[in-house]
């Protein structure tokens, strides 16, 4: 589905380059997840493949058999929602107009989907943080993306807001089936949620080992300690990829 080499990703007030000989398949359908540790330059990574950053030397490039490039969604580590309009306001911004009958109905649908039913001509300041992540996953849904890039969805949400957000992400993909980009420094949250896990190294970010989940879904707590353990102890495995 897509092909990201990253030779060189280097910022113009560093000498050192924050990211540095990358390369992975990425495939459709899947959930990917990136872990490693804070400043290891996985919103880097993001941020070149969802195309907001095209300074680097590389290629990121899709493989489709039609032809059509795809349609990349991404949810920041922040909701980054516009506190003066409401949350229907806020999914439809990423839409040509705000003033659609189709458009509008879509988004009414994705406040549903993401348990906001009922909510919509309420204000970002009106809503807990969880249930802002909620609103900022129904807008990075909107443009129905063939990629969805989240950038570590979980920070700083106390323990039942966090799993009820990933309870909702992993049914999410599952109904749609678009392939999901999940960055993350916890472990346990990557092997809980994904198909495959990249492992990467400090600052400049390569991959230091891949990792494919073969666990059951709906995976069980105790499967995911028992996995993560057994990742922790390999001697040498994770050391520089994780806080």
């Amino acid at each position: 589905m897509m092909n990201v080499r990253i030779s060189t990703k280097a910022y113009a007030n560093s000498a050192a380059p924050v990211i540095k000989d990358l390369n992975f398949n990425l495939e459709r359908g899947e959930f990917l997840a990136i872990v490693g540790p804070s400043g290891a330059g996985k919103s880097s990574l993001l941020n070149l493949i969802a195309g907001v950053d095209t300074k680097f030397e590389g290629a990121i490039a899709s493989q489709t058999p039609d032809a059509k490039p795809l349609t990349i969604g991404i949810m920041f580590q922040e909701p980054r929602l516009m506190p003066w309009l409401t949350l229907l306001e806020n999914v439809c911004l990423v839409s040509d107009s705000l003033e659609s009958t189709l458009v509008i109905k879509r988004a009414h649908a994705l406040l549903d989907d993401v348990g906001l039913a009922g909510l919509a001509g309420q204000y970002p300041n009106q809503l807990s943080g969880g249930m802002q992540r909620r609103v900022a996953l129904a807008r990075a849904l909107m443009a129905e993306p063939d990629i969805l890039l989240l950038d570590e969805p979980l920070v700083s949400l106390d323990q039942p807001a966090a799993t009820q957000l990933r309870e909702l992400l992993h049914n999410v993909w599952q109904a749609r089936q678009f392939t999901v980009v999940y960055v993350t420094h916890q472990l346990d949250e990557a092997i809980a949620m994904a198909d495959r896990i990249l492992f990467l190294s400090t600052s400049p970010a390569r991959i230091i080992k891949e990792e494919i989940i073969d666990l059951p879904r709906p995976r069980q707590q105790q499967n995911i300690d028992a996995l993560g353990a057994s990742l922790r102890g390999r001697a040498g495995l994770l050391s520089g990829c994780m806080d």
